[in-house]
């Protein structure tokens, strides 16, 4: 820089100095600051030149200009190496991507597609590039998809459907926030899960078939032979204690063949079967229909129950899965709440959903098992739920009756503090 300006306050000053000579020193002063101005642009034109088609640095320059040639050349030298670096890890990302078990899909805030991998190819017919630019809920117009997709800045996206052109194919659907402006769709495969989550609800399924006819005819040999006048006494508590396994077996058969029937009609429902299934429902009427075997279970246990309920509000549902649900809710209440407690039962308005809820005072449940309470058998603890009575399957009935009626179950509990069971009811059915 400095040496620029010397240079130029020196053609000025020696141009000053000839003009003096002659009597012109402003004149010959003023075109030697322009032709030092015009040899300046020259040289800031050789730098633009140089800067859009870079070559070796000019040998002929020096000071200022020349800092900036060389400056610029180590700046493009960076930005090209971490270029280099960036496509290099492009191509590793994309490589990583076509290897995953799972059909990946980029989209903007819009939810149009900006890129995919191989697999989303496979598994959505969304192809790259040819789909880049188009929503992706235009794409899969999978019902349940559509549904989910326009509600997923709220709820999160986490749905099984099968695959848009392949009907033998199941698909896990994911969709997760990358960026603010940026979401991923995962596809994942699970057909083989599928099928054997299939096979094995069709094995419980006809097999407890098979066993329901001998169990009634064994249970009905067992109470004749236990009514029976001439029943040697000490045969009366091997008789009593078969009989009362014999009553455990086909109460675990009725809800095995109940919960088939209710994913039956989930897998085969249509919008004409809810419709006749489902009807406008008082929930006081299914009140009154469960709590007399309720109340009585409740007055052997000294226990207290009380009710909140909200006379001007009705859901459309079914009534029977309804009632199962609800007593199966309310038994679990009475059958863990120890000697003395209290339950509460409420059904009110929050929000826009219909609540019914089951609060007691019993001996509560540990954080680490709520996730599972709703699995078939799963049991907190197996000696004192079979102590109870209970058969494993009662929560996962509840579970699959608000499926049907697009409600979810919401537990919360703590050790020593109770539950609480919620059954939360859209009511824009």
């Amino acid at each position: 820089m400095k040496p620029d300006l010397i240079k130029t306050i020196l053609i000025i000053v020696a141009a000053i100095a000839l003009g003096w000579t002659l009597d012109m020193a402003a004149e010959f002063g003023l075109i030697a600051a322009i032709i030092c101005n015009i040899w300046l642009l020259f040289r800031a034109k050789r730098l633009h030149n140089w800067f859009t088609n870079v070559k070796e640095l000019p040998h002929a320059e020096q000071g200022v200009f020349y800092l900036l040639h060389r400056d610029i050349k180590a700046m493009r030298e960076k930005h090209h190496a971490k270029k280099r670096e960036l496509q290099h890890n492009l191509k590793r990302v994309r490589e990583a991507s076509a290897a995953l078990p799972d059909a990946i899909v980029i989209t903007d805030d819009n939810g149009e597609i900006t890129w995919s991998n191989r697999l989303a190819a496979e598994l959505l017919n969304i192809r790259q590039p040819r789909d880049n630019g188009h929503r992706v809920n235009n794409l899969l117009r999978h019902p349940s998809f559509t549904e989910a997709y326009a509600k997923h800045d709220d709820v999160p996206v986490n749905i099984d459907i099968e695959a848009p052109f392949n009907r033998n194919i199941s698909l896990n659907l994911k969709v997760i926030d990358l960026a603010e402006n940026m979401q991923m769709l995962v596809a994942r495969d699970i057909t083989r899960h599928v099928d054997v989550t299939r096979a094995q609800k069709d094995f419980v399924s006809n097999v407890s078939h098979e066993l329901k006819t001998p169990l009634t005819v064994m249970r009905g040999y067992l109470e004749m032979i236990e009514d029976g006048q001439q029943c040697d006494p000490s045969i009366h508590k091997p008789i009593k204690d078969m009989l009362l396994q014999t009553k455990r077996m086909q109460s675990t058969i009725d809800d095995l063949l109940y919960l088939a029937k209710l994913e039956s009609k989930q897998q085969n429902r249509g919008s004409d079967d809810i419709d006749v299934e489902f009807s406008q429902i008082n929930i006081n009427h299914i009140l009154e229909m469960i709590m007399d075997s309720a109340l009585m279970l409740a007055e052997q246990n000294e226990q207290t129950i009380t009710m909140e309920i909200n006379n001007q509000m009705s859901i459309n549902g079914n009534e029977s899965e309804l009632q199962i649900a609800f007593s199966n809710l309310l038994t679990n209440a009475i059958r863990y709440t120890p000697k003395g407690g209290e339950i509460h039962i409420k059904w009110h308005h929050r929000d826009k959903t219909a609540v019914f809820s089951v609060t007691d005072s019993g001996i509560g449940i540990a954080p680490k098992h709520i996730s599972r309470l709703t699995e078939r058998f799963y049991r907190v603890d197996q000696g004192r739920s079979r102590a109870k009575g209970g058969t494993g399957l009662g929560l996962a009935i509840v579970k699959h009756v608000l499926e049907r009626h697009k409600a979810e179950l919401n537990i919360s509990s703590s050790l020593g503090n109770g539950s609480c069971f919620e059954c939360i009811f859209p009511l824009e059915l």
